[in-house]
């Protein structure tokens, strides 16, 4: 159950987080469900890790995975090869919208129903567009919370019941969340 069964990929240098947003990074790794995993993707090792397996060990003894992303090839490759469910995955490697957005594509498919994300950074441009997409009306995340520089994730738990217009704009009769259904009509037939 210690930290001998979390692993590092790839070199990589010392970043910090502050202590308020260790302890909710720690608090969020003791609530990751037995048999999950917590990935943490970053462009160099920081702090965050070890905050994330302090917290795993002390409750449940979840694996660690540190993947440095620095090179791209590294996390498609890991990505594509993941067969563990993810609990929890924290994000530090880029600040980018395109690299964020696809490096979260790659790694939605793994998460648990009952996941969460961590992103540093989300008052970066390309981080909070990210967000804003994730949570917005055509997303699948709702915003948990916010400490200093990290933003927190779910995946949307509920089952929307839409109630739509004559305009097919949708409101969800148990969560209130918005979707105008004749955009997402035009831009799927766009692609």
């Amino acid at each position: 159950m210690g930290s001998e069964n979390n692993s590092v990929f790839g070199n990589s240098t010392v970043g910090t987080v502050s202590g308020s947003e260790g302890e909710l990074l720690y608090t969020l790794a003791k609530g990751v469900p037995v048999g999950q995993v917590i990935v943490a993707l970053s462009s160099s090792e920081d702090e965050a890790a070890a905050w994330l397996t302090r917290g795993a060990n002390e409750a449940t003894g979840n694996n660690v995975y540190s993947v440095n992303i620095r090179d791209a090839d590294v996390c498609k490759t890991t990505s594509r090869r993941w067969k563990e469910k993810v609990g929890l995955l924290w994000y530090n490697a880029s600040c980018e919208y395109e690299d964020v957005r696809k490096d979260l594509l790659s790694w939605q498919r793994h998460l648990s129903a009952e996941a969460m994300v961590v992103l540093q950074g989300y008052q970066q441009l390309g981080v909070a567009k990210v967000i804003r997409e994730y949570t917005g009306s055509y997303g699948d995340f709702v915003f948990i919370d916010s400490v200093g520089t990290i933003a927190v994730l779910a995946i949307d738990r509920c089952v929307h019941f839409w109630v739509i217009d004559c305009n097919q704009f949708g409101i969800c009769k148990y969560c209130d969340r918005k979707r105008d259904f004749k955009r997402m009509s035009s831009r799927s037939s766009q692609s």
